[in-house]
């Protein structure tokens, strides 16, 4: 660190809440609410060497934001809104050019991979692949069941993250009753290769890409 820095408990009557984006060198994004329980949660576009945050999304500065995905080259956002079963897409300048409604699961996780947008199904273990282009956004191309014999076992039957870690995909199923979780192992056509081993009481939260290496917090 050089010493630069922004305090996020310093941020006017709002709270952290999570989604952290960086988006560029010297600056993040990050979801942030109100103090009062009513009060939506907004993205905040937060610049290191100001330091200040401002909202990200121009038209709806006030989106509620379940989850988010940032295209690394065209800066385009896509939102997940649990609230108002949304998805939508914004331009790099946070104005609106599409939406679409769907069933959303009550904590989605978006990512983008070869031109084409993922999210967690609301449905089951499975993950669906979307249309990202304006003209068919949010249209569904195919659904990705993912059943390894220990899930099936285990009744696993929420996607509650998955990452792509060079050309594989890791994938956490939880049981939706007790909240037990696993990682799974795919290969870049989701193909099953073998369950991650974690520690006796290890509790997988997030998956996080870092180089090719897979973090699990």
């Amino acid at each position: 660190s050089t010493g630069n820095g922004i305090s996020i408990a310093g941020l006017p009557a709002r709270r952290p809440e999570g989604i952290l984006i960086f988006s560029g060198a010297d600056e993040v994004m990050l979801t942030s609410s109100g103090a009062g329980e009513s009060e939506q949660s907004a993205l905040l576009r937060c610049k290191f060497n100001e330091p200040a945050c401002s909202p990200a999304l121009a038209d709806n500065p006030d989106e509620w934001v379940s989850a988010a995905a940032l295209h690394p080259l065209s800066g385009a956002l896509y939102i997940a809104n649990t609230r108002d079963g949304l998805l939508r897409k914004y331009d790099a300048d946070g104005a609106l050019v599409a939406e679409a409604s769907k069933e959303i699961t009550s904590a989605p996780v978006l990512r983008l991979a070869d031109g084409l947008l993922l999210m967690n199904s609301s449905m089951g273990p499975a993950i669906s692949v979307l249309r990202p282009d304006d003209g068919s956004f949010g249209r569904q191309l195919d659904e990705i069941l993912l059943l390894p014999p220990a899930a099936v076992e285990a009744q696993q039957s929420l996607v509650s993250d998955f990452v792509r870690v060079g050309s594989n995909w890791w994938v956490t199923l939880e049981n939706p009753d007790d909240g037990q979780r696993s990682v799974y192992h795919y290969d870049s056509q989701w193909k099953y290769l073998d369950q991650l081993q974690l520690p006796q009481g290890f509790a997988p939260e997030q998956l996080i890409s870092w180089g090719d290496k897979l973090l699990v917090r």
